[in-house]
């Protein structure tokens, strides 16, 4: 009767856990997995470091894809619980508990496990490919797929620790690969539809006036490319370089290429380019575009570069 009562209780959380919304929550694929049962931390929970949590990006948490992972959770929940293994089923149990209450759950890391180290490598790469996915649009466009991959993901991670039935460990490694490989030829196909509309990835550059960090017009038109590719492309870091010609002293051109290079973060930031991952930086007039003697004007030279790296 108490497992019954505890199933039924399981159902109806998990059920409200579908219908939450939740805004704002830290990146899922920097904060990893279970509070407690880790092999490397003797049981404790461990909350993400300062670190992982600065750089945690705000995301949309979407009720199709919790929804999907608590139901994948709860069956292997009840795959433990006829195989009564009881420490993996209270540790998925844990995991819907915890998607029910709106928190998020990623997958598990190594370190949760004694893994063989001969395993290691691939289930690494494995994870790192997980979290590229959770890290994009999926978890909208692709949830049941994505729901798949982690799960089987973290059967994966289990099963190999246990490492004695191989037929288990391929099962759940298949499961993986083949929700891995949907996701990523649906993310072909997409890429294949949107190539015709998508901008360039750079360089860019941004021309001033003479004795001028003020942005022109046509200066403006450039920074709403940037804009643009920012978005269609998701660079890891977008780097900004400040240029100047030779018309007054090295001193003064190393000032002036700051105040151009100032201008165009300002304004990049301003379109919605995360302050974050702009790398700015100042040459004065010590990268010319074109070279010149000391002391001419070059408008070519009167810019500032930007180009996106991955």
């Amino acid at each position: 009767m108490k497992h019954m009562v505890s199933q039924m209780q399981l159902k109806v959380v998990g059920a409200a856990g579908v219908l939450l919304v939740v805004g704002g929550c830290a990146a899922v694929s920097e904060l990893g997995d279970d509070c407690g049962l880790s092999a490397a931390e003797g049981g404790k929970c461990r909350a993400p470091s300062a670190e992982v949590a600065a750089r945690a990006a705000p995301v949309a948490v979407w009720d199709d894809f919790r929804g999907l992972l608590i139901e994948g959770y709860r069956r292997r929940v009840k795959t433990e619980d006829y195989e009564h293994d009881f420490v993996e089923r209270e540790r998925n149990r844990s995991r819907v508990a915890r998607l029910a209450r709106g928190e998020l759950v990623g997958p598990e890391e190594l370190s949760y496990r004694r893994l063989p180290p001969h395993v290691q490598p691939a289930l690494r790469a494995a994870r790192e490919q997980l979290l590229r996915a959770l890290s994009g649009d999926a978890r909208r466009r692709m949830p049941m797929a994505l729901a798949k991959a982690q799960v089987n993901f973290d059967c994966w991670m289990e099963e190999q620790e246990e490492n004695r039935q191989q037929h288990d460990i391929d099962a759940c490694r298949l499961g993986f690969e083949t929700a891995m490989h949907q996701l990523e030829a649906i993310s072909a196909e997409t890429r294949n539809e949107n190539a015709c509309d998508c901008e360039a990835p750079g360089p860019y550059i941004v021309y001033f006036d003479l004795d001028q960090s003020v942005l022109t017009p046509s200066a403006m038109a450039t920074l709403q490319r940037v804009r643009r590719a920012y978005a269609q492309l998701h660079p890891a870091r977008v780097v900004v370089e400040g240029h100047a010609d030779r018309a007054a002293s090295q001193a003064y051109n190393d000032s002036l290429a700051q105040r151009r290079v100032r201008a165009v973060v300002g304004k990049l930031v301003a379109l919605g380019v995360p302050k974050g991952i702009i790398l700015s930086q100042s040459f004065g007039e010590r990268r010319p575009r074109v070279e010149t003697p000391d002391g001419v004007h070059e408008a070519e030279n009167r810019r500032v570069e930007i180009r996106f790296s991955w």
